[in-house]
């Protein structure tokens, strides 16, 4: 009686009904992986280009940042007359490729402007203006600096506005 059995369901396996029933999970399986493959390969990509981009982009902050020192160190170093330093702000600038360790490949500009607490220009010629006769006392200085780095595809600005008075 268990002979008979057996002999059952070894037919019942046996039979065309079953053959070819690993062929469509077998390749669903390979079609699945393939597409889980893809998905992490595509967000490796976009994961080294999104570091590629916030490095270049610290690279032009620092490099921004660089140019905003320089320019103040320009200003004030030399000696800190109101005069003199109007007239080294309305001269200024600055234009760099700069070559530093982890600042090549970046180029900075930077510029000042000049007011007085009146909110007119500055005027470095007029000596009234520094004597106490014309009610001034104040200069305010805004320097903008302004960074590039990186090459195509990977490019950044930053720029960084300074204010100083004297």
């Amino acid at each position: 009686m268990y002979l008979e059995k057996d002999r059952r369901y070894k037919k019942y396996y046996k039979s065309k009904k079953q053959q070819g029933f690993l062929l469509p999970v077998a390749l669903f399986i390979i079609v699945v992986i393939g597409g889980l493959a893809l998905m992490v390969s595509k967000k490796v990509s976009e994961s080294t280009a999104t570091y590629i981009i916030s490095g270049v982009s610290t690279q032009a902050f620092y490099a921004a940042e660089s140019g905003a020192q320089a320019g103040l160190h320009e200003l004030f170093f030399l000696d800190v007359d109101r005069q003199l330093v109007d007239g080294r702000c309305a001269a200024m600038a600055i234009s760099q490729i700069l070559s530093a360790e982890g600042l090549n490949n970046c180029t900075v500009v930077v510029s000042c402007t000049c007011h007085y607490e009146n909110a007119n220009s500055c005027d470095e010629s007029n000596s009234a203006n520094y004597l106490g006769l014309s009610g001034i006392s104040n200069s305010f200085y805004t320097l903008n600096a302004q960074a590039s780095c990186g090459a195509a595809p990977a490019i950044s600005q930053h720029r960084i506005e300074v204010g100083a008075t004297l």
